[in-house]
């Protein structure tokens, strides 16, 4: 081999060892601050008001607050909480060289800023507890449906209007309830976020709960409404039903596509005038 070959050769190898091994100096990431150091605020502006304002107060750290009903971006947020009970507000964020999850509880006794009052209607006076719906089957007849029977609270409407009565599928006269589980009950709480308990002879299915009031929806995940699954029912379309009325002593919910079913439900214990 030519000198001038090897020199080449021996050219290139240096340069790919080079290459494979690159000097420069490296910063390695740490944290600015231990968690423990992290401080959270939480202060609500009237004595054990609704309008909490959240804070992180930890300079160098970044990140946002979780809670019930969604997240704030920012380290500093002002919050109006719909509904009683002690809530947790949990704040995520990098310390430099790890994230991190930090949470501060807040007891909310008074809902002195306005707010739905469907919330309170669906979940009780103490959120957290929750409050539990059965079938409305001592309903007297009255409207919506007057003249349809009393102990309405499954039947059939016309899929193009909820209001047009079609059939008391519930009725004593049709030899009682078609619902297999007509005596089940069902459970709103945000008891660790929007939580939905069904409950029927010893049998507990734990899911979650979405309610759209703009759109007027409620949804359950995961887990059963209350005659849902009926001798006539077999699907429900993923659990999401049309809120027609959502007052302290009645729900009325629509199937949204299919045979045109509604269910009517008031809180367990209640009893009609």
């Amino acid at each position: 081999m030519k000198k001038s070959t090897l020199y080449i050769v021996l050219a290139c190898f240096l340069m790919s060892i080079w290459a494979c091994d690159p000097i420069e100096d490296r910063d390695e990431l740490t944290n600015l601050v231990a968690p423990a150091d992290v401080e959270l605020v939480a202060m609500q502006t009237t004595d054990g008001g609704n309008e909490i304002k959240l804070l992180m107060n930890t300079e160098g750290v970044t990140g946002y607050w979780s809670h019930t009903f969604g997240k704030e971006l920012t380290n500093e947020a002002t919050v109006v909480y719909p509904a009683k009970g002690t809530f947790d507000f949990t704040f995520i964020g990098t310390l430099g060289a790890e994230f991190f999850e930090k949470t501060i509880s807040v007891t909310v006794e008074n809902l002195d800023k306005q707010v739905d009052p469907r919330w309170s209607y669906i979940l009780g006076d103490n959120a957290v507890e929750g409050k539990t719906w059965v079938f409305a089957t001592d309903r007297p007849d009255v409207e919506p449906f007057a003249g349809s029977g009393a102990g309405l609270h499954f039947f059939m409407v016309a899929p193009y209007d909820w209001t047009e009565f079609w059939w008391n599928a519930g009725s004593p006269d049709e030899g009682g309830s078609v619902v297999s589980d007509v005596n089940a009950e069902m459970t709103f709480s945000l008891d660790g976020g929007l939580k939905y308990i069904y409950s029927h002879e010893g049998e507990t299915k734990v899911g979650t709960f979405e309610l759209d009031f703009a759109n007027e929806t409620l949804t359950i995940n995961d887990a059963d409404l209350v005659g849902a699954y009926g001798t006539y029912l077999e699907d429900t379309q993923g659990g999401k039903y049309a809120l027609k009325k959502l007052s302290d002593n009645e729900i009325i919910l629509y199937q949204i596509h299919g045979d045109g079913f509604c269910w009517i439900f008031k809180p367990k214990g209640y009893e009609y005038n």
